[in-house]
């Protein structure tokens, strides 16, 4: 598979190596962006929607020490 891969190369000329390396290299490049932008649309879609803003409710506390119970005597 090397050898094929090389032998082709090898064959080209150097105008259509250029061409083929800003070709992939641009494809690349692209697919690269798109998967760098839909994850962070992801991101900030999943984030809209778990955020879910409640009032806090007063927390009873119950206190039994020693000076609590005195008071309570």
């Amino acid at each position: 598979m090397e050898e094929k891969l090389q032998n082709y190369c090898d064959s080209l000329s150097p105008k259509k190596r250029l061409v083929t390396i800003l070709v992939l290299g641009s494809i690349f490049g692209i697919i690269s962006l798109y998967f760098s932008f839909s994850a962070i649309y992801s991101i900030n879609k999943t984030d809209r929607e778990q955020i879910k803003i409640e009032h806090i409710n007063q927390l009873k506390l119950h206190f039994m020490d020693s000076i609590h119970q005195q008071n309570l005597k």
